[in-house]
């Protein structure tokens, strides 16, 4: 694939969490959100199933007022951050979060040419191997992930 299909200064980052702790893993994805939104940036956040992606609408709604990030689900309403459980039809093209272990890395790069792309992993062996798998996909692509271990 050419520089030119992309975005400029495309970039690939994955967090990598200490542990296998969900709830650990969830509180690190709202201060993201939460970065993300005092950046001005708009996000969508891919999640693997609709009962995550209300669990994490309802975190979101529920973080303190002077951190209210609008957000929702499926596209259900405009927001400036999406949850979406599965590829979203209409991409915001800034930054995509993955939490869903069946991301197409290409998709995401070439249909929708996000700017930035971040993997959130933890300790599970599972996510950990997915993510190993997709770091392979992003350097294939032409992409030179970042890691950042937590």
């Amino acid at each position: 694939m050419s520089a030119a299909q992309r975005p400029e200064n495309q970039d690939v980052l994955f967090y990598i969490l200490p542990g296998q702790d969900p709830a650990e893993l969830d509180r690190f994805v709202l201060k993201l959100i939460h970065k993300i939104h005092r950046q001005s940036r708009r996000a969508d956040l891919l999640v693997a199933d609709q009962a995550t992606a209300l669990k994490l609408e309802t975190d979101i709604w529920g973080m303190r007022p002077e951190g209210f990030v609008p957000c929702s689900v499926n596209a259900e309403m405009p927001a400036p951050f999406q949850i979406h459980t599965a590829f979203p039809q209409t991409p915001g093209n800034d930054v995509l979060i993955n939490l869903n272990p069946e991301l197409d890395p290409e998709q995401a790069i070439t249909t929708a040419r996000y700017h930035r792309l971040i993997e959130v992993l933890d300790q599970t062996p599972e996510r950990i191997e997915l993510g190993r798998k997709r770091w392979r996909q992003y350097k294939q692509l032409g992409l030179t992930p970042t890691s950042h271990k937590l």
